[in-house]
């Protein structure tokens, strides 16, 4: 740029209002360095404004500044799915691969969550004394309903049961093993509720008894 050498301000007024941006080598597309700053749009020296740190609040944080997950479509689909989920369990505790179970296979395994519990409930009414048993069944019994129940509740009813029918005159080791099964299953549930937000009276009735369990 030519100047006057009789005005030699005039050089610096004219690098003022010249753009000068930074350009470097090659890059691949993983940048974008489309948006880089002009250095005239940095304050020279004098214009700059006094910097000074903010406070901050104790009663923040960084998790505030983004909204919740929702948590209900997980525990929506688990509703749909726990009791199909729990008749194959039932009839196959230990079997890794799962196939679609006949009328007949459902209907057997419902018999018998069904009679493992009515059998836990009259030969423990002391222990059970906080179930409200018509509450329960009207519960259990409904399918609508059923849907609304823990998971981890109906499983851990079923691990207490089992474990009692147990003995070496009853189901024996293989018994001992089931109810683990059941019990390990019913944990699974009951942390899976508690992350996602499902907790109800129902939850802390299986939490008891999976204490009680121990």
């Amino acid at each position: 740029t030519e100047f006057s050498r009789n005005n030699p301000s005039a050089f610096f007024d004219d690098l003022a209002t010249i753009d000068v941006y930074v350009k470097g080598p090659p890059y691949d597309n993983q940048y974008n360095l489309s948006t880089v700053t002009s250095f005239n749009q940095i304050p020279r020296s004098g214009e700059a404004s006094h910097a000074y740190i903010t406070s901050q609040d104790d009663n923040t944080s960084e998790e505030d500044d983004y909204p919740g997950v929702s948590h209900s479509p997980s525990s929506n689909f688990t509703r749909k799915v726990w009791w199909e989920s729990l008749l194959y369990l039932y009839l196959s505790p230990h079997s890794r691969r799962r196939h679609i179970l006949t009328a007949t296979e459902r209907a057997s395994a419902a018999q018998g969550i069904t009679s493992d519990i009515r059998f836990l409930f009259n030969t423990s009414n002391y222990w059970f004394s906080f179930f409200h048993l018509p509450t329960f069944n009207s519960n259990y019994f409904d399918p609508a309903r059923r849907e609304r129940m823990q998971p981890s509740l109906i499983l851990a009813l079923l691990a207490m049961a089992t474990f009692w029918q147990s003995s070496e005159a009853g189901y024996g080791q293989a018994g001992r093993e089931r109810a683990l099964c059941f019990r390990d299953e019913a944990q699974s549930a009951l942390d899976a509720s508690f992350n996602s937000g499902w907790i109800d009276e129902t939850l802390a009735q299986a939490a008891w008894l999976l204490a009680l369990f121990e």
